[in-house]
């Protein structure tokens, strides 16, 4: 098992709600495959260093990880589906 991190970049014109039950769903994600989530941490509303697809402005989230291999890209594979999100990046932590 390793540690890692995903960043993800929701748009900011959904609703609170809906992006709470979104987080719910990628943790999901993370403890079907065997993970475990540590933290998840929600740094809110932030101006972009360039606009992506008409957006100035994204929600940001990171959750802090471990899991087998095949737990991040089932992950980005959701991450990607999902329209409501600019972007993503994952990767791997140092080891403490």
């Amino acid at each position: 098992m390793k540690a890692y991190e995903t960043m993800i970049v929701f748009k900011t014109d959904i609703e609170e709600e809906l992006r709470d039950s979104l987080i719910e769903k990628f943790e999901q994600v993370i403890v079907k495959t065997g993970g475990t989530v540590e933290k998840t941490e929600r740094l809110g509303k932030r101006r972009l260093a360039y606009e992506i697809g008409h957006n100035r402005e994204g929600f940001y989230l990171v959750f802090h990880y471990t899991a087998a291999a095949q737990t991040p890209a089932e992950l980005e594979r959701n991450l990607k589906i999902e329209e409501r999100i600019i972007r993503y990046l994952t990767t791997v932590r140092p080891a403490a």
